[in-house]
């Protein structure tokens, strides 16, 4: 039975044909997304072959001997300009050609404004590093900023749940196919919980296949390099107090959007069982998402999290700017916990209710 309810799922929801369009949306957006970040180092993308060639003797874990390395390709950095300096000085009186000048420029990359460039952006980095070498890596983090920056997967997962969820048993009764007499106690009445179970394995495969497109994507597109690095090596991580490596940040994001679609199947079927019409259980659940991005502040959703904060999860995982205090605050690990259990225990509670209704109209 099982397997029967997910092919009617896949084909005969058409959640299948949904989640290729997705993927194709999906690929189009980060194909096309202008990467303009403020927080990644524009002198590493316009210098990227320059750069790894110091990069890749200063990645990881720091130690005096990096510290000493760097130190002297910046003290052969700033002989290098003021010899330069010197050049242009003896150009301007005449004691020098161009072609002395010219040489000493293409000769000496030191003097060269891309070299200057990538060495103060490594120089800035180090000095990020230095202030905790215990949780912070040298590391290329433009990529996870770009991809922690892009939350378009959001959208495209509440679009995948509304088309998964909202079908699952309006459908049959719009259509005159009494499904809930399968509740009742001359029916099948495991038929409720087939379909629940089929649903929550089709959720979580959508969502990880999302997710691994997207992952895939920017992995092309950017590089998405020492995953294993502690997750504050990356300046938007901070002060983050999870002592978890850059991809546990991916990991704490996909859970909760499982969380959450939980929550969110739970109060759709809920509403199916009470309100017998598609149109009026979208509405409801568009209500109960997008309201409270307008009622509420983006600080109320962050310490209060609501279904929406769920669903858009971004300010649980990647922390919130308090201004009051002028810092990035994020909840702790056992915070997330709370919060995923929370909404899973509320979304089993809510297809409890449904189960019952079912069962009392049967």
């Amino acid at each position: 039975m099982l397997w029967e309810e997910l092919k009617k799922i896949w084909i005969k929801q058409r959640v299948l044909f949904v989640l290729a369009l997705l993927f194709a949306v999906q690929a189009g957006y980060v194909g096309c997304r202008g990467l303009y970040s403020q927080k990644a180092a524009k002198a590493v993308e316009r210098n990227e072959t320059i750069y790894e060639q110091f990069y890749s003797r200063l990645e990881g874990r720091w130690d005096p001997g990096k510290d000493a390395l760097l130190d002297e390709w910046l003290r052969e950095r700033d002989e290098s300009q003021a010899q330069y300096n010197t050049l242009v000085d003896q150009l301007l009186t005449g004691d020098i050609s161009e072609e002395v000048l010219y040489t000493y420029y293409h000769g000496t990359p030191f003097c060269q404004n891309r070299y200057t460039d990538v060495l103060e952006e490594l120089d800035q980095q180090r000095n990020y590093v230095k202030q905790d070498t215990g949780k912070r890596y040298m590391m290329k983090g433009n990529g996870w900023v770009y991809y922690f920056e892009d939350h378009f997967l959001y959208y495209l997962y509440f679009v995948f749940l509304l088309v998964l969820f909202i079908p699952l048993f309006i459908r049959e009764k719009e259509t005159g196919m009494d499904l809930l007499q399968g509740l009742s106690a001359k029916g099948q009445k495991r038929i409720f919980d087939h379909k629940i179970l089929a649903a929550f394995t089709v959720m979580g495969s959508g969502l990880l296949l999302l997710t691994g497109e997207k992952f895939v994507l920017y992995s092309v597109r950017c590089g998405l390099d020492n995953m294993m690095y502690p997750i504050q090596s990356l300046p938007v991580f901070e002060t983050c107090p999870w002592n978890i490596p850059v991809v546990g940040g991916l990991m704490a994001e996909l859970l909760l959007l499982l969380c959450a679609g939980v929550l969110l199947g739970g109060v759709t079927v809920a509403c199916s069982m009470f309100i017998p019409r598609t149109i009026d259980v979208c509405l409801i659940v568009l209500i109960l998402v997008f309201v409270p991005m307008f009622l509420f502040s983006k600080d109320f959703l962050f310490h209060y999290p609501i279904l929406t904060s769920l669903l858009y999860p971004d300010q649980l995982v990647y922390g919130w700017r308090d201004i009051d205090i002028g810092e990035q605050v994020y909840k702790t690990g056992r915070e997330i916990g709370w919060i995923g259990a929370g909404s899973l225990l509320a979304g089993m509670v809510l297809f409890g209710i449904a189960k019952i209704r079912g069962r009392r109209c049967a």
